[in-house]
């Protein structure tokens, strides 16, 4: 759903909501949304917002003041903060963490956040662990050399999405005897 990505205005449980009813100041408030969906807001009592855009919710609260309280309101919402534009990019990359960010994103896009894949990432066995509507983490390969290379799609983060990156074990070489440096080190082309 299009409310999953990183960047939608669609509202989403947790996010912090700003209302404003005009020239009515004990109406304007920020709320925050409840695990369900639902926030709440005086005269109303609960108000189901998740999956609204800030001017669908709007118009649900207006149209509940006019019932029973208010001539002609007008209301205004916008999504104040959120939690959802969050996604965590780990492994063999030069700068782990989590990100925020308010746009859509790709897998490149955030392998550029996190300052790049570091020398001994994996590039063709990348996992990315994305919860499913049922509330299960799911666990798909990426292949990010077939990426940039132009053979698979790009495809964009989900909120919550984690990015592991790991280390290549295979495309190694170990040098050892009478040398100055023994050691493993990774096997890169030209070598």
């Amino acid at each position: 759903p299009s409310s999953s990505y990183l960047g939608s205005n669609i509202i989403a449980e947790q996010d912090v909501l700003s209302i404003e009813v005009y020239k009515n100041q004990d109406l304007t408030r920020s709320v925050q949304v409840d695990e369900s969906g639902n926030i709440q807001f005086p005269l109303l009592s609960k108000v189901y917002a998740k999956g609204l855009t800030p001017i669908q919710l709007a118009k649900k609260i207006k149209q509940g003041l006019e019932k029973d309280f208010i001539v002609n309101p007008f209301v205004s919402v916008s999504i104040k903060g959120t939690n959802r534009n969050k996604f965590t990019i780990e492994g063999a990359v030069n700068k782990s963490g989590v990100y925020h960010v308010s746009s859509k994103t790709t897998i490149l896009q955030a392998i550029a956040r996190a300052g790049g894949l570091s020398r001994d990432a994996d590039e063709h066995h990348a996992t990315l662990l994305r919860r499913s509507p049922a509330g299960e983490v799911v666990r798909d390969t990426i292949d990010i050399a077939a990426i940039k290379r132009g053979q698979l799609q790009d495809f964009l983060l989900m909120k919550g999405d984690r990015i592991v990156i790991q280390k290549s074990i295979y495309n190694r070489v170990t040098v050892s005897g009478a040398v100055v440096k023994p050691g493993i080190f990774p096997l890169t082309e030209g070598i």
